[in-house]
């Protein structure tokens, strides 16, 4: 990912309606320590975190087995979407596609849209 993470996590977890801080250090792996749950929240990474933001988002997902990439559709309509490339991990290009879709929701929530 060529923006900065940090930024990236904040939105997507601000679409998912959570409060915490973004935390990358030797301590722990790189996520957003969720409060008051005490847990690290990493749907970039996580195949659970991120099925749970598609549920919470009401995303559509679509793994594509012909294009060899992956979709996720969130919001209101005009609905936003994210695209990725399997590049030899269906799992991984899936879960990226949910975070990156929760990434714009995030940022149309900010717009006050």
């Amino acid at each position: 990912m060529t923006k900065d993470n940090k930024a990236l996590f904040e939105l997507a977890a601000k679409a998912a309606g959570k409060s915490g801080l973004y935390r990358n250090d030797t301590i722990r792996p790189e996520g957003f320590y969720c409060y008051p749950d005490d847990k690290y929240w990493n749907p970039r990474d996580n195949s659970e975190d991120a099925f749970d933001l598609a549920c919470e988002l009401g995303m559509s997902i679509d793994v594509d087995k012909y294009e060899t990439s992956s979709y996720a559709y969130a919001g209101e309509v005009p609905r936003v979407y994210a695209m990725e490339l399997w590049r030899g991990d269906t799992k991984a290009a899936t879960r990226l596609a949910i975070f990156l879709a929760a990434v714009e929701v995030g940022k149309n929530l900010g717009n006050g849209k």
